[in-house]
């Protein structure tokens, strides 16, 4: 397994990854809040390529079953959170879009893939903090299984180099992927 920065020629591989995971969601039930045709799409990635910031896990027979967006810049929207550990500018390395194909799961790449954005991190001399988020049964985001949470907790807390256990979280402001009203 290579992790490695994407290439132009990567882009129709990671549409198709984003493809089959929405796909699989509408048909199966949804887990995040993303949207067919809406995010992520091709548009999406490209954006991240040519910002430097899109990923791939590609395994031995040349397969991209994994991509992340690693940006380097926190989104607006996070300033309006009191971080109990904030991370200022260029100090962050901000995980978006981490897609695992479902044909793919099951076989450890998502935790490969969080070893190597770790491992990513540490290249570019950044501090990695995270925050676990728990399943609430709202469809959002999360560890259902909330022994492997503590499990995965643990594992950051005493084995991972680069890496600070934040928080655990969790998501109430979303149910089913519908966005609230004010």
């Amino acid at each position: 397994m290579i992790f490695r920065k994407a290439t132009e020629a990567d882009l129709d591989a990671v549409e198709a990854g984003y493809t089959e995971l929405l796909t699989h969601e509408r048909e199966h039930g949804a887990w995040t809040a993303w949207k067919l045709g809406v995010y992520p799409t091709r548009a999406t990635a490209r954006t991240a390529l040519e910002a430097g910031e899109l990923y791939v896990l590609e395994l031995e027979d040349g397969s991209l079953p994994v991509s992340v967006i690693l940006g380097r810049t926190q989104p607006e929207e996070y300033a309006s959170i009191p971080w109990q550990i904030p991370a200022e500018g260029d100090r962050a390395l901000v995980v978006h879009t981490l897609c695992v194909r479902p044909s793919a799961s099951g076989r450890g790449l998502g935790k490969e893939t969080v070893r190597q954005i770790l491992a990513e991190a540490r290249r570019q001399g950044k501090l990695h903090k995270v925050i676990l988020m728990a399943e609430m049964g709202d469809l959002r985001e999360g560890y259902w299984d909330h022994e492997e949470l503590i499990e995965v907790a643990e594992y950051i807390e005493n084995k991972l180099i680069n890496i600070q256990l934040a928080g655990i979280g969790t998501n109430v402001g979303c149910y089913g992927a519908i966005l609230p009203t004010v």
